[in-house]
């Protein structure tokens, strides 16, 4: 079985953006004492390892959503936007629904954040992506924390509040995985998250961070 490993400098915590080579990020330190590193270098790293008779896909940093904020616009890792879809994320967590959907993101995200770094204007392309589908998930995700701070002894009251709360989840969740599959049409990304599964040892709270470990399953033994 195929044994492939995709693995890039640029999505490794390891590459510090903080310390460069020179006044680009092409070239950063990397932490565990191998020198400068360009982000196509990752692939020879002796990290990089496959589980046998896996196609097996590691990254360890940023998520696309990371390097479209961030390195495409400037924002800090403290952005409010980053920060409700690390609210989203473990609500997505929660329910096998949300686990589905966040297997989609484990497997194409990291193929889709490679790409994200080759636009011919990431600046004006980034702002895109944040007004067309990061800002609105970000506000379903906050109509859904507040309709969750509602505090009343009245059932009918409370039972509507959840279901109000479960509505914008729902809807963050579907403008999220939207901005995911046009990302992966604009890429031409093939890869389809239904042929994977996650290893049996991956906990949901490991899930979502695009460094989850996922293996393709034999649809015939299913």
């Amino acid at each position: 079985m195929a044994r492939e490993v995709e693995q890039q400098c640029q999505y490794c915590n390891n590459w510090d953006k903080n310390n460069k080579k020179t006044s680009s990020y092409l070239e950063c330190r990397c932490k565990e004492g191998r020198g400068y590193k360009a982000p196509d270098e990752g692939k020879n790293c002796p990290d990089a390892s496959a589980l046998p008779g896996y196609e097996f896909k590691t990254y360890s940093g940023p998520c696309f959503i990371t390097t479209a904020v961030v390195n495409m616009c400037g924002f800090g890792d403290n952005a409010r936007i980053l920060g409700s879809m690390r609210k989203l994320r473990e609500k997505m967590q929660l329910t096998p629904e949300g686990q589905a959907k966040l297997k989609k993101y484990d497997v194409e995200g990291p193929l889709i954040a490679s790409k994200l770094t080759e636009e011919s204007e990431p600046l004006l392309f980034g702002y895109k992506i944040i007004s067309e589908y990061l800002i609105p998930t970000a506000g379903e995700v906050q109509k859904a924390e507040d309709a969750s701070l509602i505090r009343t002894a009245n059932e009918a009251e409370y039972n509507n509040a959840i279901k109000k709360q479960n509505i914008h989840l729902m809807a963050a969740e579907n403008r999220y995985c939207e901005m995911i599959d046009h990302l992966k049409n604009r890429y031409g990304i093939k890869e389809d998250s239904t042929q994977y599964e996650y290893d049996s040892d991956v906990t949901p709270a490991q899930m979502g961070h695009g460094t989850a470990r996922v293996h393709k399953v034999d649809v015939n033994r299913r």
